[in-house]
């Protein structure tokens, strides 16, 4: 008698909003009568802009409607490798990398360097949530916390991808969309490799929750562009959004 509950990023996840984006950016970067719209293996039109090399985490969760924002995954910290091999290819799509963040430690960096090495155009996308999501939130060489709980240094991302050479390093808000939305966009267009980290904490692992938003019934027309974000916080009942108090994190997310 448990209510359904498809697989999903949470509510209020850091992750949601850079791959909402990055689907966005997609369609806008799909190259034309070279490359039409697809059905993807779920039925679902997919974007063919930009080809996501993604990774192993829970942030694999993106390859599901309505995200549709991830085209590869193999084992951890392949995206990175996959992207630049696609790249090297010389296919028409420009190739982003996501990779979560203890992914990225263990075993992403060869990766990363093998892209400067290699010339690569690459977009890297680090989606640093402080923790290992994936596999019960147990610490690692960036959140500055050992497995004993003990604090030692914490490994800057931006910092190691600029030491490696890549030319181009951003860091960036995760729930700041339209930023992350420029910055994203200039670095898929260069010519350059470019590394993103994309940082918001993990609202499970923090335990984040605040008063749940609400929705003005009034003003909503029903487009569904909020619902678009796959937040299992939202949907339609009767051709209008709802926010289930329950699951809502409140103002910390607000992408909606």
């Amino acid at each position: 008698g448990l209510p359904a509950r498809p697989p999903c990023l949470c509510p209020g996840c850091p992750h949601t909003g850079a791959f909402f984006v990055l689907r966005r950016l997609g369609f806008f970067h799909s190259p034309p009568m070279k490359v039409p719209l697809e059905r993807s293996a779920l039925g679902r039109l997919q974007h063919t802009g930009l080809v996501i090399a993604g990774d192993l985490g829970c942030y694999t969760l993106a390859v599901l409607p309505p995200l549709l924002a991830m085209d590869t995954q193999g084992c951890m910290g392949a995206s990175i490798g996959n992207a630049l091999g696609l790249e090297k290819a010389g296919g028409p799509n420009k190739v982003v990398a996501v990779i979560g963040d203890s992914t990225f430690v263990h075993s992403g960096i060869p990766a990363l360097i093998d892209v400067v090495y290699n010339r690569g155009s690459v977009t890297t996308v680090i989606l640093d949530n402080g923790s290992t999501a994936m596999t019960g939130h147990q610490g690692h060489p960036g959140t500055g916390v050992t497995a004993r709980g003990q604090t030692t240094h914490a490994l800057d991302y931006a910092q190691l991808g600029r030491a490696v050479g890549v030319p181009e390093v951003h860091e960036v808000d995760a729930f700041d969309l339209a930023k992350l939305e420029s910055i994203l966009k200039r670095c898929i267009e260069s010519p350059l490799a470019s590394l993103v980290v994309v940082k918001g904490p993990c609202p499970v692992h923090r335990g984040i929750k605040g008063e749940a938003l609400t929705v003005d019934h009034a003003a909503c027309d029903g487009c569904a562009a909020c619902v678009r974000l796959g937040c299992p916080a939202l949907a339609l009942d009767q051709g209008k959004a709802q926010i289930d108090a329950a699951l809502c994190i409140g103002e910390q997310c607000d992408l909606c």
